[in-house]
């Protein structure tokens, strides 16, 4: 599923949620073991996620700066 909107996050093949934002991709998705992971760009981000939202909005945070 493309993002039909900058600000929509899309469901890709493997289960991750992902977006760009001015060409930088963003990815979020969640382990086996249920951990949630934020990436942008190449770059996974450090931290604990309670939530993909939570995740998502890490990722804009992150990419704004």
């Amino acid at each position: 599923m493309i993002p039909q909107h900058d600000t929509d996050w899309a469901l890709s093949a493997k289960g991750n949620w992902w977006r760009r934002i001015k060409g930088t991709l963003l990815i979020v998705g969640e382990t086996e073991s249920n951990r949630i992971w934020a990436r942008v760009g190449g770059n996974f981000l450090e931290g604990e996620y309670d939530s993909l939202s939570e995740a998502q909005t890490a990722c804009e945070q992150e990419c704004e700066q």
